[in-house]
């Protein structure tokens, strides 16, 4: 199926209608003159109230609905990328996030200005809820991490080696897509995608003039939700694709010193340990969930590193991706 769209957006939500709704109306009052867009969301539910708010767009926005038969997020986005009828640009945006008015125009934008980058990450700020909101949940240290907070500043800027977007506001040249690539069924799904893209050669770039705002769920300031997640995201990175680790001079030592890549390893899930337990001890709870968060991130990711090379007895880790 073909089209002559510039702008894809794919949506993927889970029984949140009304954050969704509040997205679409964000993107209903964007700028879209002079381009060709539309918009699929991927209900991974195929909750009533989902396809209500979708009817509801239906006359204001170029909608599509697809609905995804497994849960999980990577299902949903290589159910729209399978579906096909993309535009030239495939943009990820998730059902809490609130586009600037200037959205669609600043993607154009960017990626005509810059023909030599095929993967763009934007600026995302943080809208926190109409609650008590905790110090830590401020804190830079984990912005990222618990938040998907990443603002690179207004100019464009190439993205460094390992570096990658947040999975909640990115967009591609849909050409990237030609050879088959979809999403990998891990929790760090766009990540892991974005890195085994960039090992092939396709370059990234900071987008600064393309800017959309996290509003945060309650649930991502609950100190054991994060804890959840902060695991989550650290077991997830060592699935990413071996050229990720080629960016980390440390993890050449696997190749060319295995054991002392296992004794570096296991002491680095050591000292995370040390960090978590320590965590305890400090006085200010902002800086003891802060570095507990970090810590459980290490712990896992360590751990999940070990596990595998152990298991297979070398570094493939696409084996188990």
């Amino acid at each position: 199926m073909k089209n002559n769209m510039d702008i894809s957006v794919i949506i993927c939500t889970a029984n949140r209608a009304d954050s969704l709704r509040q997205t679409l109306e964000c993107l209903a009052r964007a700028d879209r003159d002079h381009l060709h867009v539309d918009i699929i969301v991927v209900d991974n539910l195929g909750q009533k109230e989902t396809r209500a708010v979708v009817r509801c767009f239906s006359r204001q926005l170029p909608l599509r609905y697809l609905t995804a038969d497994h849960a999980g997020k990577s299902y949903c986005l290589n159910r729209a990328l399978d579906e096909g009828g993309l535009g030239r640009v495939v943009a990820i945006l998730d059902d809490d996030m609130s586009p600037r008015k200037d959205w669609f125009q600043g993607i154009m934008a960017t990626v005509r200005e810059h023909p030599e980058f095929d993967i763009f990450g934007g600026r995302i700020k943080v809208i926190f809820p109409g609650c008590a909101i905790p110090g830590w949940a401020r804190h830079p240290a984990i912005r990222g991490m618990a938040h998907s907070a990443v603002d690179r500043g207004e100019k464009d800027t190439e993205m460094a080696p390992g570096e990658f977007p947040s999975g909640n506001h990115f967009f591609l040249r849909a050409k990237v897509f030609a050879d088959g690539d979809r999403f990998d069924h891990l929790w760090a799904t766009e990540p892991e995608l974005v890195l085994r893209l960039r090992s092939r050669g396709f370059r990234g770039l900071w987008a600064g003039r393309v800017m959309a705002a996290h509003r945060i769920q309650e649930n991502l300031l609950d100190e054991t939700h994060l804890r959840k997640r902060a695991a989550l995201f650290g077991r997830s990175t060592p699935h990413f694709r071996r050229d990720y680790y080629r960016a980390f001079p440390e993890e050449m030592l696997h190749e060319n010193h295995r054991l002392t890549w296992f004794v570096c390893r296991t002491a680095n899930l050591g000292r995370w340990l040390g960090v978590y337990v320590t965590a305890w001890l400090t006085f200010s709870r902002d800086k003891r969930v802060v570095r507990q968060l970090r810590a459980i991130c290490g712990m896992a990711h360590n751990f999940e590193r070990l596990r595998i090379t152990l298991k297979h007895g070398h570094n493939d880790i696409s084996k188990e991706a």
